[in-house]
């Protein structure tokens, strides 16, 4: 009986994090914003993974709105900014489908392959996910250059 007022913490998370989006991407710009997304999540699952205590587990699931608002609410604006007139739909369109599309197939299929893999213990199971996000964050803050920050940091 608690899952859905448990779940609606994110949800509310989410919303607060979208309405400071906009101060955090001035503070920080895409790659730290985007990065802190990942983040958010890896420490999430990291947490699912610890299993205890219970608050710290329930507290971790507003991290998902952390995550959501920093990471796919920044890429979409990111692209946004970048994309020419012409191409702005079809890189929306892109994204979408890589981020809601194949990563949630991929997930869903890897699920249950991992849950069995480890025994059916779901803390840890939440390994998993958590190392693949801690592994894309760093990734991510190596390989991600945003031009446009670069040049106006120089001049």
């Amino acid at each position: 009986k608690w899952v859905a007022p448990v779940l609606t913490i994110g949800q509310i998370c989410e919303m607060v994090m979208m309405a400071f989006l906009p101060l955090i991407l001035r503070a920080t710009g895409f790659r730290i914003t985007i990065a802190l997304g990942i983040g958010a999540w890896a420490l999430r699952d990291f947490i699912l993974a610890l299993g205890e205590p219970t608050w710290l587990v329930i507290g971790s699931i507003s991290l998902h709105g952390v995550g959501f608002a920093l990471f796919c609410t920044a890429i979409f604006i990111f692209a946004d900014a970048i994309a020419a007139k012409d191409i702005k739909a079809s890189a929306q369109g892109f994204l979408a489908s890589i981020t809601f599309g194949l990563g949630m197939l991929v997930g869903s299929l890897l699920a249950g392959p991992v849950f069995n893999a480890f025994g059916g213990n779901w803390h840890r199971s939440y390994l998993v996910p958590a190392i693949l996000c801690a592994v894309c964050c760093v990734a991510f803050l190596i390989g991600f250059r945003d031009k446009r920050e670069t040049a106006a940091a120089q001049t």
